[in-house]
């Protein structure tokens, strides 16, 4: 007598945990650093900061919708 085969479901559940583990792999394995663009732009802090403030002194609503698109877009 032949052993039961897995239902679909079973088998479908199983391969999208596999699939899932293995993006979280390559997701954990790129990390975020602060110094990312200390070689190709050293002064990329400097220019966002100055662009920023002269955002806000012509729109002063300027930060409240960058942490708007941030929190909620992202």
């Amino acid at each position: 007598m032949a052993s039961p085969s897995p239902a679909p479901a079973t088998l479908l559940a199983v391969c999208a945990l596999l699939a899932a583990m293995a993006l979280f792999q390559g997701a954990r394995a790129q990390q975020l650093s602060p110094a990312y663009y200390d070689e190709s732009c050293p002064h990329v802090y400097d220019t966002v900061r100055r662009v920023i403030q002269e955002a806000r002194t012509a729109d002063p609503r300027i930060l409240a919708n960058l942490v708007r698109l941030q929190f909620h877009d992202c």
